[in-house]
């Protein structure tokens, strides 16, 4: 029998592997245009500031201990349906508002649902145009004048 006739069956099945392997679904793309990120800020009174750096680590006391590092962020749409989540950073002093500021990041928030709820903890939900959010840092306070 012919070397090259042996071979043949197995060339031609090797050849439907590799074209049926480009068949499956596309690799996830880390980035998606149909998406944002929400960046803000949530600044709760804190009497001590003062007595701190700016940028010094701090935490809440006083009816708002709640609120700490770890703290779900919740964004919603129209519906109260969770589209995201995130959680707030560390606490840090800001010595502009006399509080204690936590940051948040949350990615992979869908375009186009016009109207967003944001929810931090227990603290109720704050409803922003999709324009707002996306505009720059949203800030938020809490008990502060």
């Amino acid at each position: 029998m012919n070397a090259c006739r042996r071979f043949r069956p197995a060339a031609v099945l090797a050849l439907m592997l590799l074209l049926l392997a480009g068949c499956g679904d596309p690799p996830v793309a880390t980035f998606h245009p149909g998406h944002f990120t929400v960046l803000g800020a949530l600044y709760v009174e804190y009497e001590m500031a003062g007595l701190y750096g700016n940028g010094d680590p701090c935490s809440t006391s006083l009816g708002y201990d709640d609120i700490r590092e770890g703290t779900q962020v919740t964004i919603s749409d129209s519906a109260d349906a969770t589209v995201a989540l995130g959680r707030l950073e560390r606490g840090a002093v800001s010595n502009a508002y006399s509080a204690c500021g936590f940051g948040f990041e949350i990615p992979g928030v869908p375009a186009g649902l016009g109207f967003y709820g944001v929810s931090i903890g227990r603290r109720g939900t704050m409803r922003y145009a999709e324009a707002e959010l996306k505009g720059g840092r949203l800030e938020l306070q809490l008990g502060l004048d």
